[in-house]
């Protein structure tokens, strides 16, 4: 144990009553980890949080959330944290994390953080997003968005239930949920496998090639591009008045819409076109009838 070390150490030893406990929960953050350790022995306060400087993953709960009053340097190898579910109205800005799981809060901003690859801050009070270049999944639902950020190399987007009127043109992205918002669009993303985008005010849906699943019902939409990759569909609830034969198709919801037609497709598995002009459905092999409605 170096001089400097043993100084402070004497000085916790003899003085630590001085101190108060709101003053000891801020000083961890300007000890290396080494000095930490030693101080352990001081006071409770050490004992119990010598550990944090090594921390990876943090999970905030009502018995540990004073941790997010600690000067964030203490936490410095932390890339994980989940604070979900606290009744919060701002959190911390942490160097370094990685992940950050924020939803169930109360929270009107989340603090800029570099290197953020996962944030998770569904079911908040957000008005904003902030720029995060690097991000690769985003959950931002159950929030008061009116815009996303455009984000580059984001793969994975989870935004319904907001105020949005568009979505942004992000090459790349994979996945995207946006139901239950304002949209009148979707951009053309050749890269989505995923779309949700129901309960929207959509008159059309753009040609994906690789899209496989495709929830679009409760919208205006008048025809479904032909979608050659397309495995599971629901357009239920809109204003199509045909199909297009699509080889891969498994699942089909078409109810409530004015198709006077459904297509042989070999694969189709299950099936619910009720509330159509339908008069005859096709013989398909692999149709399960206790699954399906016609």
């Amino acid at each position: 144990m170096g001089y400097t070390t043993q100084k402070m150490n004497y000085f916790f030893l003899f003085y630590k009553e001085m101190i108060s406990e709101n003053l000891l929960k801020h000083i961890f953050g300007f000890f290396e980890e080494y000095e930490l350790f030693y101080l352990r022995i001081v006071c409770k306060y050490f004992k119990a949080n010598a550990k944090l400087q090594v921390l990876h993953y943090l999970k905030i709960m009502e018995e540990n959330i004073y941790l997010l009053n600690f000067n964030p340097k203490v936490f410095k190898n932390l890339e994980f944290l989940d604070c979900s579910e606290n009744q919060l109205t701002e959190i911390p800005y942490i160097a370094g994390v990685k992940k950050l799981h924020c939803s169930h809060n109360k929270l009107t901003q989340i603090p800029y953080t570099c290197g953020l690859i996962d944030l998770y801050c569904f079911n908040n009070k957000l008005t904003e997003i902030p720029h995060v270049v690097g991000l690769k999944k985003l959950n931002c639902s159950l929030n008061n968005l009116k815009k996303i950020p455009k984000i580059v190399g984001l793969k994975k987007l989870y935004c319904s239930n907001n105020y949005l009127t568009e979505i942004p043109h992000i090459d790349g992205l994979e996945v995207l949920h946006c139901r239950d918002n304002r949209l009148t669009e979707i951009p053309r993303m050749i890269s989505l496998k995923t779309l949700d985008c129901s309960c929207n005010q959509l008159i059309e849906i753009p040609y994906i090639p690789k899209l496989r699943i495709l929830y679009c019902s409760y919208n205006r939409i008048t025809e479904i591009p032909h979608l050659n990759e397309l495995e599971e569909l629901d357009c239920a609830n809109n204003q199509i008045t045909k199909l297009p034969h699509m080889n891969k198709l498994e699942v089909l919801n078409c109810a409530n819409n004015q198709i006077t037609e459904i297509p042989n497709m070999d694969k189709l598995e299950v099936l619910n076109c009720v509330y159509n002009n339908i008069t005859k459905i096709p013989r398909m092999a692999r149709l399960d009838a206790s699954y399906s409605y016609f």
